[in-house]
């Protein structure tokens, strides 16, 4: 599992996504994994229950759910200017898995998405 893709700099009406990967040949159940712009805070938005990949599919979340006022202080936004983002794995009890992804990245051009290659 890799985080693929990510667009930080959308322009209205688009909203910034992050989309996740699942480079396995078997299928991966994500639920209960987080999503973060800091790897010193994990905990931040939590993957629906329920969300499996197939071999080879994608998952995608976007601002709207990441950024959400529900969230509260978890609540995170992609700067335009650079940022970074992980995901880490956990089971639904929130138990870590051991495995994680991410990288930084920086300023990017308006509606141009950046892939981790």
């Amino acid at each position: 599992m890799v985080i693929n893709e990510v667009l930080a700099n959308s322009q209205s009406p688009r909203i910034d996504p992050i989309e996740l990967l699942n480079t396995s040949r078997v299928p991966a159940n994500i639920s209960g994994w987080y999503l973060t712009d800091d790897r010193h805070q994990p905990v931040k938005y939590r993957i629906p229950d329920d969300t499996f990949l197939s071999p080879g599919g994608f998952w995608t979340t976007t601002e709207k759910a990441f950024a959400a006022t529900a969230q509260e202080t978890n609540a995170f936004h992609l700067s335009r200017h650079g940022d970074e983002i992980s995901f880490f794995a956990a089971d639904l009890s929130g138990a870590w898995l051991g495995y994680c992804h991410g990288f930084k990245f920086g300023a990017s051009e308006t509606n141009t998405s950046g892939a981790d290659m």
